[in-house]
């Protein structure tokens, strides 16, 4: 994978997470990090949206992201759902995606499904060679549908929607069994379903002390640990 279609995943998987005061803190190395890239549509789209970031109150952000991805399931960030529903296929699949990550080696992120595109894109962007890379593309198709919904209301968060849109089509890659199958047979998880909005902000608060002792942020060569 391209390096510049790397950090534009990493970037977007940070831009993706529920904001707060230190995360506002993170910008300067984002637009760092964006600065080494070359003009392009993707760079101008998440100039736009950290414009729209730093320009927006950030109670307002909290309640923007709330509505667009907690509170509306057909626009939420847990792509499977948008393929199964909260089908018991979706519970085998998910299990799958888990069994990826561990075989990989990479951590994911604590209280997260492993559908969370967030943690998807920062894992092909870390990952991008691992074995199960091809199933993790396919999912990630499935972001089509709530970037049209986001777009056609004018949702700030369709900046990125789109990027993601236009990345899985320019690498065009796919699997056999079009991401459907599960390799782990009848296990099953026990949190395939939705979770809650109040249970997404207890688990997010947990996230961001974790990624702060973690420190896996982008330094200011452009670059990410």
């Amino acid at each position: 994978m391209d390096e510049q279609i790397k950090i534009q995943m990493k970037i977007i998987s940070w831009l993706l997470q529920y904001p707060d005061e230190g995360f506002r803190q993170s910008l300067p190395l984002m637009e760092t990090s964006l600065s080494h890239l070359p003009n392009s549509s993707a760079r101008d789209k998440l100039v736009q949206f950290i414009s729209y970031f730093q320009a927006t109150p950030l109670l307002r952000l909290q309640e923007t992201y709330t509505e667009t991805f907690d509170i509306n399931p057909s626009t939420c960030l847990n792509l499977t759902y948008h393929l199964l529903g909260d089908s018991e296929k979706r519970g085998k699949v998910m299990a799958g995606l888990q069994q990826i990550y561990l075989e990989a080696g990479y951590e994911t992120i604590a209280g997260e499904l492993p559908d969370y595109l967030p943690l998807m894109l920062e894992f092909l962007s870390e990952c991008p060679e691992s074995g199960g890379a091809g199933r993790i593309w396919s999912y990630l198709a499935a972001v089509e549908k709530p970037a049209g919904l986001l777009k056609d209301s004018g949702n700030p968060y369709s900046l990125l929607l789109d990027i993601v849109g236009d990345i899985v089509r320019e690498e065009g890659r796919t699997t056999d069994d079009g991401g459907q199958k599960s390799e782990i047979g009848e296990r099953k998880t026990e949190d395939g379903g939705q979770m809650t909005g109040e249970d997404k902000k207890i688990r997010r608060s947990e996230k961001r002390e974790q990624s702060a002792e973690d420190g896996r942020q982008m330094t200011e060569d452009g670059k990410y640990n």
